[in-house]
């Protein structure tokens, strides 16, 4: 009997022990998920502390007004070099890069197949020479009254013609180019046998360049021959400075646009033919104009809306209507006021008017 309460004892004393450590255990983690942080989303602290934006103050501005075309780039001087006859090509002269003047020759023909020009290159040559030498003998004779007038004409003409054939000959058989440039393409090599309306080889003046943009007709009275104009290149970070050449007089029919042509100084060759170019112009210059940074603006449907900060930092919304622009600033006809503080970067973050500013850049407030 007393081993038997004994070991009821103990049960109860075990029993009793597990139901304080389960106690224990709840108490704890009641009290945990009582002290657990209270998790907020970004757009709450924006709401409840404000929202970081910079800002400036409208002002007057003188503001140039520019305007980019784009265009291709052109030497000033092309030419494509034909073949005048069919016939092999013996030597090519040039290579592709390389500078050439006038008169240099391009490409050598096969001097024994002059097909259609019934000529012969030795026979040509030597008739040619003998000309020259009977005009000269006849010459003298002429000069000291040996022979009459009429047979020293005989002798010039027939030098003449000769000269003619011998110099048709030398130009079908020795290409040469007409400018000074660089070759930029030979689309034959030696041995090959082009058609006569084919051309061998392309020589481009690259001393200047030409780029020649379309302007609507709002904008092309406000051009004129010998503007300069800023050109860039996505090819280099450099800019360059040309001036308008030539202005159309009448417009395209089917666009409507003008064709302006601007001239660039290209001495180090850097600006080649085909490259993509941006020209600025220069339209106008507005003098002491409501503006604010581009930046300020956005774009609602057709409506332009920026974002002021008033005295007690809160946001409004405002629509305006805006005019020319220079690139950064822009100038305003309606709808603001110099001193007014406007919102340029941290728009995308405004949720509902009135909320609360957090002015990143305090100096420019």
């Amino acid at each position: 009997m007393k081993n038997k309460l004994s070991t009821k004892s103990i049960l109860i004393i075990v029993s009793v022990f597990i139901v304080v450590i389960i106690a224990i255990v709840l108490i704890i983690r009641i009290i945990e998920k009582g002290n657990q942080p209270i998790i907020t989303t970004n757009e709450q602290i924006q709401q409840e502390h404000g929202i970081p934006v910079e800002v400036e103050k409208v002002a007057k501005r003188s503001l140039i007004v520019k305007e980019i075309f784009t265009g291709t780039v052109e030497g000033i001087n092309e030419t494509m070099i034909y073949p005048k006859v069919s016939s092999q090509i013996n030597q090519i002269r040039v290579r592709i890069g390389e500078r050439v003047s006038v008169n240099d020759t391009i490409a050598v023909f096969d001097t024994k197949s002059i097909g259609g020009m019934n000529l012969k290159y030795d026979q040509t040559r030597s008739a040619y020479l003998d000309a020259e030498k009977d005009f000269e003998r006849m010459k003298n004779l002429y000069e000291v009254g040996a022979i009459s007038e009429q047979v020293y004409d005989k002798a010039r003409l027939k030098l003449e013609i000769n000269k003619s054939n011998w110099d048709a000959i030398v130009s079908a058989i020795f290409v040469t180019t007409p400018i000074n440039g660089v070759v930029t393409e030979l689309f034959y090599d030696e041995g090959d046998l082009p058609q006569k309306n084919s051309a061998i080889a392309k020589v481009v003046n690259y001393r200047k360049v030409k780029i020649k943009i379309q302007v609507n007709e709002a904008d092309i009275s406000k051009l004129k021959v010998d503007q300069t104009a800023q050109i860039k290149s996505t090819s280099y970070s450099k800019l360059f400075n040309g001036k308008i050449s030539e202005i159309s007089l009448s417009a395209n029919p089917a666009t409507r646009n003008f064709e302006v042509t601007v001239i660039v100084p290209n001495k180090e060759l850097l600006l080649r033919s085909g490259m993509f170019a941006e020209v600025t112009l220069f339209l106008t210059e507005i003098d002491d104009v409501i503006s604010v940074s581009k930046d300020a603006l956005v774009i609602s449907g057709n409506e332009s809306v920026v974002f002021l900060v008033d005295e007690d930092n809160l946001i409004h919304s405002r629509k305006i209507v805006t005019g020319q622009d220079d690139g950064v600033f822009v100038s305003i006809r309606a709808g603001l006021n110099v001193g007014e503080t406007v919102i340029i970067e941290g728009q995308n973050r405004i949720k509902s008017e009135n909320q609360k500013a957090i002015i990143k850049n305090p100096d420019s407030n």
